[in-house]
């Protein structure tokens, strides 16, 4: 009977316990939050605080990294409060941004810990891509167009949220830390810019001569970036301060264009030299090495590729005929190499289709696969007349020969200057027509034919998708 007693004493105790209103000490309990998640809606004219009550016990709280710039928490134990309960307060700035953010709070107890996601929802459509133009050299015309996923596009997207022109003479746009690194040639500095609404967060400002080109991370709070004037800037990303400055001079890649990195190594595109590499941990010309077997003069517009199988791809011409590198960024070695010959007029395979070379400017892009390599060259049109137009042609990574049939046919192009292809495989061509400091295009070759046109800014360069935002 005892027994029975005593079982039937502790399914009560334990039914007691599973009540919501039953906490035990240091136990989190945030009343009003589903699923750990709050919404929020957000305004674009004033800032909005939140509060949650029913926190239990001694408490802290921390916001991610990434998005203390426009969420704050504060933490009201009973001992401050006016009716000694708990509160967590939760300040979210004001947001013209048209895709919602997510700002991670740590809620710990010392018993408990509970990560509450944020979130502040967008005002309008979302921003499908943006579109870097460099403008004229000296003239401060440098742009950021963006593009919705429903087309619509504001050419001068920062100068209409911060009042300010963008800078002189944009080179590249690189998504890091959850911000724009925004590359400025002859301004001789990085703007640090919001993704989706382009408020300028930050600048890195040189303080000596340089010609910053491209950016890429090299651990978790510093990147490099390539420079014409034969040297690699070192910067903190988190602090938006210059480090160091690494001049090359002496070394095997005097002058290195766009970079990437794979590992614990940077591999870089080298003028003449083919590809440079060096480690993100020992900087210096000493230990700058170029891969071996490289085959043709390397293209530097051209962005170095890393594919599914984990291997890079540059882009290079040679006598006749263009180039692809594959290399092995194990061994920093060339494995395998295709050959594009180009036709020549007056031999037997100079007929309508054949490819008869590149452009100066010429681009590589791969699709969210990897997979595939999209790259520009020539088409003949009329062996009579001699005349051709651009095209995209692809290479499959574990094939030995391109598709000799046009990916993209592109009629209409004035100037190709930047290419890029979307994580679908849509080709985007920028069109800077004469080269004479006109507003250029935004070009899309879609795959029924149809050309799809958007007015940009001067001399545009690049085409960032935000997909790749993560």
């Amino acid at each position: 009977m005892k027994k029975n007693l005593f079982f039937v004493l502790l399914l009560l105790f334990i039914a007691a316990c599973s009540k919501d209103d039953v906490v035990t000490p240091g136990q989190l309990k945030l009343d009003g939050v589903s699923g750990n998640e709050l919404k929020l809606t957000s305004d674009e004219t004033k800032d909005s605080t939140v509060i949650l009550e029913g926190v239990t016990a001694k408490l802290s709280a921390e916001v991610d990294y990434g998005s203390k710039e426009w969420c704050e928490v504060e933490v009201i134990e009973k001992s401050q409060s006016k009716d000694k309960k708990n509160r967590l307060v939760i300040n979210v700035k004001a947001y013209q941004g048209n895709e919602d953010r997510t700002a991670y709070v740590t809620i710990n107890s010392g018993v408990d810990k509970v990560i509450l996601s944020v979130i502040q929802s967008g005002r309008g459509e979302k921003v499908r891509m943006v579109v870097v133009s460099e403008g004229q050299f000296t003239k401060g015309t440098a742009t950021l167009t963006s593009v919705t996923y429903n087309g619509n596009a504001v050419w001068d997207v920062f100068q209409d949220v911060n009042k300010k022109p963008l800078g002189d003479v944009a080179q590249s746009l690189t998504y890091l830390d959850g911000k724009y690194f925004v590359v400025l040639n002859n301004s001789k500095q990085i703007k640090v810019i919001e993704p989706q609404t382009f408020r300028l967060l930050g600048t890195v400002d040189y303080e000596q001569a340089a010609s910053p080109r491209f950016m890429v991370p090299i651990s978790s709070t510093e990147a490099i970036v390539s420079d014409l004037m034969s040297q690699l800037t070192r910067i903190n990303y988190k602090t938006y301060k210059v480090i160091e400055h690494i001049s090359l001079t002496g070394s095997s890649a005097p002058s290195l264009e766009k970079l990437i990195r794979v590992g614990n190594k940077v591999f870089g595109a080298c003028s003449s030299k083919g590809v440079a590499v060096f480690d993100t941990d020992n900087i210096n010309p000493g230990s700058i090495r170029l891969v071996s077997g490289f085959s043709g003069r390397i293209i530097t517009t051209a962005k170095l590729i890393v594919d599914k199988n984990g291997k890079i791809w540059a882009f290079a011409t040679a006598s006749g005929m263009s180039v692809l590198n594959c290399i092995d960024p194990a061994t920093e070695k060339v494995v395998k190499t295709i050959e594009i010959p180009y036709a020549v007029s007056g031999t037997d395979g100079y007929v309508e289709g054949a490819i008869t070379g590149t452009s100066g400017y010429t681009r590589m892009d791969t699709d969210r696969t990897k997979g595939k390599l999209y790259f520009y060259m020539t088409m003949l049109v009329n062996p009579t007349r001699k005349t051709s137009i651009g095209a995209i042609y692809t290479l499959d990574v574990d094939a030995d020969a391109i598709s000799l049939s046009p990916y993209r046919e592109l009629p209409g192009l004035g100037m190709m200057y930047g290419m890029n292809i979307s994580p679908d495989g849509d080709v985007f061509l920028c069109d800077c027509l004469d080269y004479t400091a006109q507003r250029g295009f935004l070009r899309e070759y879609r795959a029924d034919g149809n050309v799809v046109s958007q007015r940009v800014g001067i001399y545009p360069r690049m085409v960032h998708f935000t997909e790749y935002d993560k």
